[in-house]
């Protein structure tokens, strides 16, 4: 039986979050009265859907969180497992694939004007986390910035806007290791906003 399931779920459907949670409410509901069938079956589909390697597979983790551990129909798991499945469901609810980031307002590189997430007047936007002693951050960098360089002949609106973020301390730090990319409307993000973003 493992390995039918295992097949319908990693092979059968498509890797689509919002397929994958449609089948697994359908499969869940044909097993009902059969508790060690649904415990078997939700539980496979939980830890594959939260351990995939497959981008935006955590939706159906939190989806399917919210619609079985959090009204309690878990019953085989005690109060401490239920807290750690439901709160890892909660930290990863407003960075899953379609859901509108939290807005973040952070410091230019001037250190006096601020700039908010939700403001950024792009299409896209992505936003970098980066330590600047890191050796991979160094590399990674430059071939961002060539992406966002090569894409300027296209409608603006429709390239990447960059929120670059540091996890350094102080301005002094960290404003050398960005300043090459010759923009002036580089956010960052202060070490101080960790207790705020604990996920980061």
């Amino acid at each position: 039986f493992h390995q039918m399931i295992e097949k319908w779920w990693g092979q059968v459907i498509p890797p689509d979050p919002d397929t994958l949670f449609f089948e697994a409410k359908k499969l869940l509901s044909q097993v009902e009265g059969n508790d060690d069938m649904f415990k078997y079956i939700l539980h496979h589909m939980t830890f594959e859907s939260e351990s995939s390697k497959v981008m935006c597979m955590d939706k159906v983790f939190v989806e399917l969180v919210n619609e079985y551990y959090v009204p309690g129909q878990v019953k085989w798991l005690n109060d401490d497992q239920l807290k750690k499945i439901t709160d890892r469901a909660d930290a990863l609810k407003y960075s899953i694939c379609g859901n509108v980031a939290h807005d973040i307002t952070l410091p230019g590189l001037d250190g006096t004007t601020w700039e908010s997430l939700h403001d950024i007047d792009a299409r896209y936007t992505v936003m970098v986390v980066w330590e600047s002693s890191c050796g991979h951050c160094k590399k990674e960098m430059p071939i961002l910035q060539r992406i966002l360089r090569n894409g300027m002949t296209k409608d603006s609106r429709s390239m990447p806007s960059e929120m670059i973020s540091s996890l350094n301390h102080g301005l002094s730090i960290w404003r050398p290791q960005i300043t090459w990319t010759g923009r002036t409307s580089v956010t960052t993000l202060s070490s101080t906003l960790k207790t705020v973003l604990p996920s980061l």
